[in-house]
């Protein structure tokens, strides 16, 4: 089962599931979603991330929604070691534990290069786009 129908069976608008992944509804791969919590957190380097901040950047109808993509991920079993140090984004403004699991294609069609230079040079969305 992809995360449209598991959406849909949990009463959650798949437009958000579509917003966070594309019509596909499809993850990456646990090891792929590792290593970028990993790249976040600092787990691997002993650094974690500066911009990898407990600030809350989502409210109202945004909050909501995250709430939702949270219900979808965790109900599907999409965790990583060190989750719980994953937050939200200082420069894109992303929720972590999230965007991890977004395959790179759908965060190209909606990143500028100019909002991926932003980000540090060793974060995974910048080595991955090669930016």
């Amino acid at each position: 089962m992809n995360l449209v129908e598991s959406a849909r069976k949990l009463g959650v608008g798949t437009e958000i599931i579509f917003s966070w992944l594309g019509a596909g509804g499809n993850t990456v791969l646990q090891n792929e979603a590792q290593t970028r919590g990993d790249i976040c957190t600092g787990r691997l380097s002993g650094s974690p991330c500066p911009n990898n901040v407990a600030e809350n950047f989502f409210v109202g109808s945004a909050g909501e929604a995250v709430k939702k993509l949270l219900e979808v991920k965790n109900g599907n079993q999409l965790r990583i070691q060190g989750e719980k140090s994953l937050h939200s984004c200082k420069v894109c403004k992303c929720h972590l534990r999230t965007k991890i699991w977004t395959p790179m294609e759908h965060i190209t069609k909606h990143t500028s290069p100019d909002e991926l230079r932003a980000l540090p040079e060793f974060c995974w969305q910048r080595v991955e786009t090669k930016i």
